[in-house]
């Protein structure tokens, strides 16, 4: 059960990750109304 919630959790965090290295501007690269495929859950 602990491997199935892991995996879960690392296919929620994917998309939100940042390399090291790389630059973000919330302002252009966040979207605030973004659900993260949580609505409804």
């Amino acid at each position: 059960m602990a491997d199935e919630r892991a995996e879960r959790i690392g296919e929620f965090i994917a998309p939100l990750r940042v390399r090291p290295g790389s630059k973000v501007d919330l302002s252009a690269d966040f979207d605030p109304g973004d659900k993260a495929a949580i609505a409804g859950k």
